[in-house]
């Protein structure tokens, strides 16, 4: 069932999610003030090639109301019908070349149209023409005659010279948000006379990504199945899905580091029949919203209903930014590693497993990420601590330069600078601004993210065996301070300056006292040792 065919938009007012490009292109037809070029950019099947035909059919209307065509004119029918020989579609894909853009577009240009008022050519997937075929279309996009309209579309575009994009009014288009896609499914499933549960509907929009086309695509495949009623179960069976309580159960599991729980629930959910890895790109989208939430939006994003929010977010609770990243980073290490394991479940079960046993080390004396429970007698490690400072018990208080970690710890393949030799006494905050291009080359060489905090990183002051740098914000001094990055970090600035040295960072108006640490000071009877 060919749904997105069927209903495709015919006027502006049917257009789902552009309001910002319908707005403008529907007051410019209706004040005749049409642009000879339009560049419409953005990802697939959101409406560029549908607003296109509209826009051509608007401009050739001869009756047309409030910027709308009518669609009951001569030139309206022609063009819904495909009739219109003045509309030239061309698909840039199979058409690169010199040659094509001269004989399709620049010859075809000299002659004025034969049955309606403007000739329009709109070229798909422009992006796809080579450098020569932009250099021979330039000219006559520039200065067509009156009777040209051009529209470009492309899901690429980064790849159009600028010199084509100064010659067009520029329109970009965005996904389609949640609830204007459920309508519109709502719509077409009503007027096929098909009761389609929302549940279904959600999980369709959740699938298409924003994709309108292959949202429609997903309903038409769905109401194959020749029910009048389609339920969850039923959409099951040519569309498996799985369950967003399935979801929160394995995100749960790893949240709460119940290990038991959530292999159970793998293996449940595949001895149902359901996609595996479905169920981690779903994970991965939900734990994706959790942490964009915490670094700064105002409310938990994705597709999902008012309950499901409200679930999610009793689910995280004040789960910290980092605890979040490393499910989300474990939870991607098992979509991609899948295929690797004979086991389907495995890279899964995998994940499950180090979320939940990760942390899990008993405590001991000397820590640099405790973690203390609201009961003083069942002290257990933290999931993050916004400064890295070693909390040392006083009986057996140790020196700065004994908690950094061993020149050894640096993976062999560092690439090893011009280092001083020095004591960590004799680095001052001079020698560390020279060595910090090789200390940030280093650093990208071990680990993906972190040249990314580090890139506007300033280092401040040398202190008792410490390197203190200030970031701009807390969220990349938390980041940086983790236990595991603040080894790292600590271990590449000694091997770089030559002596035993602490990586620390501070974030713009922050101050030396942190409630985690002295937390753990109470609960240890210990001090900070910079």
């Amino acid at each position: 069932m060919n749904l997105y065919r069927k209903y495709r938009p015919q006027t502006f007012e049917g257009v789902s999610g552009q309001h910002h490009v319908v707005t403008p292109l529907r007051n410019q037809v209706k004040t005749d003030a049409v642009s000879h070029a339009y560049l419409f950019s953005g990802p697939r099947g959101i409406g560029k090639t549908t607003l296109a035909r509209i826009l051509s059919k608007a401009v050739n209307c001869l009756d047309q109301k409030e910027g709308e065509p009518c669609g009951t004119c001569l030139g309206c029918e022609m063009i819904q019908d495909g009739k219109a020989l003045d509309i030239i579609e061309i698909d840039a894909a199979s058409n690169t070349g010199v040659d094509n853009v001269r004989d399709n577009i620049i010859e075809n240009v000299r002659f004025a149209p034969t049955s309606l008022k403007k000739k329009v050519f709109i070229v798909d997937e422009v992006h796809m023409l080579s450098k020569g075929a932009f250099n021979a279309l330039l000219k006559t996009l520039e200065e067509p005659p009156a009777y040209v309209l051009f529209i470009l579309a492309t899901t690429e575009l980064h790849k159009i010279p600028d010199t084509i994009i100064s010659r067009c009014q520029r329109y970009d288009f965005t996904k389609i948000p949640m609830d204007l896609m459920i309508d519109r499914l709502k719509m077409m499933a009503s007027s096929e006379k098909i009761e389609v549960d929302e549940a279904v509907l959600i999980e369709i929009g959740r699938r298409s990504g924003g994709c309108l086309r292959d949202a429609e695509g997903l309903l038409g495949q769905v109401m194959t199945i020749g029910e009048k009623k389609i339920t969850l179960e039923n959409a099951s069976v040519v569309l498996p899905i799985v369950d967003i309580s399935h979801v929160l159960e394995l995100v749960g599991s790893m949240v709460k580091r119940d290990a038991a729980s959530g292999v159970r629930l793998v293996n449940h959910v595949m001895d149902g029949g359901f996609d595996l890895v479905k169920l981690a790109d779903n994970a991965i989208d939900m734990t994706r919203a959790v942490l964009l939430s915490r670094v700064g939006q105002t409310e938990l994003q994705g597709d999902y209903t008012m309950e499901q929010i409200g679930e999610i977010k009793a689910l995280v609770g004040e789960i910290s930014i980092d605890r979040v990243r490393e499910i989300l980073e474990l939870l991607l290490k098992a979509r991609d590693d899948h295929r690797r394991y004979h086991m389907p479940q495995l890279a899964l079960e995998l994940a499950v497993v180090d979320a939940c046993g990760s942390q899990s080390a008993s405590v001991s004396p000397s820590v640099s990420a405790p973690e203390i429970s609201s009961s003083p007698s069942n002290a257990v490690m933290p999931e993050v601590v916004s400064a890295p400072p070693e909390v040392i018990s006083n009986e057996k208080a140790a020196s700065p330069a004994a908690a950094a970690p061993a020149r050894n710890d640096v993976p062999e393949d560092t690439d090893k600078a011009e280092a001083p030799s020095a004591s960590s006494g004799d680095v001052d905050l001079e020698t560390v601004k020279k060595y910090w291009s090789t200390f940030q080359k280093n650093v990208k060489d071990k680990h993906a993210s972190l040249p990314l905090t580090l890139e506007l990183a300033e280092p401040v002051r040398v202190e008792k065996g410490a390197v203190y740098v200030k970031v701009q914000f807390a969220f990349y001094a938390e980041t940086i301070n983790t236990a595991k990055n603040s080894e790292l970090l600590s271990a590449v600035i000694s091997e770089v300056l030559g002596s035993k040295l602490i990586f620390v960072a501070e974030h713009e108006g922050s101050t030396n006292s942190d409630p985690n640490v002295a937390a753990v000071m109470d609960a240890f009877g210990g001090e900070v040792v910079a």
